[in-house]
């Protein structure tokens, strides 16, 4: 076996013993509906502007700029009118931020759907407003790259903001101000570390993976909230489906030796940005990437799983959330300036690519999920930003 090729690929032993198609979807969005490719930008700006001539009271689209190419950014605003004197919660989701991600696009354009045409699902909207930003790395997308036109990862520009992408998403989530925000994503199954490992290597087995903030600037409130109640409700719905899944992990080397590491507390990337704005918020990654379209039903039903949790927990939830989104306002905790990850042994599943068997793997883990303040000061009373 040349090990160079489980990198790139998935083998055809590993689909079929562990990831079996999930084929209850109708071939509906643009991708369904061809055997080869992925959704290219005329069937997106098609689609979406099909759910906007068809449903004018419900759905409206615009464009929060251009990318690095000259393509209009679409996003789509799904919104009931009503007359009611309800409070509602706003949504934000997006999909496409890595352009070799497909199926975070796919899924979101599939809950669209959902949200508009399946009755079960039109009750949601009496609480909340959603944005869906289905493909805000176009020029990625268009070429199956993960990074933008410029090279940059547009999921490490939240902080430094280089990229016009970057730009035009931030004041458009900064318009919407979203109380809940879910970022979609795929993640590589077979990394170059883990050829190294086991006897002749592994493959990452989960379905999905949930990376939720590990700021300890966000404060705790939010942090608990968002993992006990709107991760804990999406792992449920996952269960449903027989669907693995976990906290998000990847491999990373310590002293020479292969080592894992879990959570994030950089504001670089999009769940801890969009969590440090007191937000309920979450990126969470689908087991996808570089295996091209296989089982590509199953991750795009994992996606929705999701997508649909996030809602119905905010819709279940929506007095809880704004009275803790009080709270997390109210907060005049120390800024923690720096943080250590807790070090220690875990187990994690893996599938052993020689015997095609799930496994249990040994591993240090470094946990940012479990990061401990080691450098605080106190909060100032004002922060003065000199004009340029």
């Amino acid at each position: 076996m040349v090990v160079s090729a489980q990198l790139n690929q998935e083998p055809k032993k590993i689909t079929k013993k562990f990831f079996s198609e999930l084929n209850n979807l109708e071939n509906i969005t643009p991708a369904l509906k061809k055997k080869k490719g992925f959704t290219n930008y005329q069937e997106l700006m098609t689609y979406i502007e099909e759910k906007v001539q068809k449903y004018p009271e419900l759905v409206s689209s615009n464009f929060i700029g251009e990318s690095q190419k000259g393509k209009k950014i679409p996003i789509l605003y799904i919104i009931k009118n009503s007359d009611d004197d309800i409070k509602k919660l706003r949504v934000w989701m997006q999909g496409g931020l890595h352009g070799n991600e497909p199926a975070s696009t796919e899924s979101l354009l599939y809950l669209i759907h959902l949200i508009l045409e399946n009755p079960a699902y039109k009750y949601l909207l009496d609480k909340i407003d959603l944005a869906i930003l289905p493909m805000a790395n176009i020029d990625g997308f268009l070429k199956n790259d993960r990074y933008a036109a410029n090279g940059l990862d547009l999921n490490r520009d939240h902080t430094k903001i280089m990229a016009p992408e970057t730009k035009a998403s931030k004041r458009a989530f900064a318009k919407f101000d979203p109380h809940v925000a879910l970022d979609f994503h795929e993640y590589r199954p077979f990394r170059k570390d883990f050829a190294q490992l086991s006897t002749f290597g592994i493959s990452n087995p989960y379905d999905v993976m949930f990376l939720h903030t590990g700021n300890l600037n966000v404060p705790e409130n939010i942090r608990q909230i968002i993992d006990t109640l709107f991760v804990a409700n999406a792992k449920k719905s996952l269960d449903k489906l027989n669907l693995r899944h976990r906290h998000y992990i990847k491999s990373e080397k310590y002293k020479g030796e292969i080592h894992f590491s879990t959570g994030s507390n950089t504001a670089r990337s999009s769940s801890n940005f969009y969590a440090l704005n007191n937000g309920i918020a979450t990126l969470f990654e689908i087991r996808g990437v570089g295996i091209g379209k296989t089982s590509f039903k199953r991750r795009i039903n994992s996606g929705l799983a999701v997508g649909f949790s996030f809602l119905k927990t905010a819709y279940e939830n929506s007095n809880f959330i704004f009275e803790q989104i009080d709270i997390a306002n109210s907060q005049s905790n120390d800024i923690v300036l720096q943080h250590e990850r807790s070090i220690y042994e875990d187990i994690i599943k893996a599938i052993d690519i020689e015997s095609n068997e799930l496994i249990d793997f040994t591993t240090t883990m470094h946990s940012s999920k479990d990061s401990y303040a080691i450098s605080k000061i106190d909060r100032p009373l004002v922060y003065i930003i000199k004009k340029k």
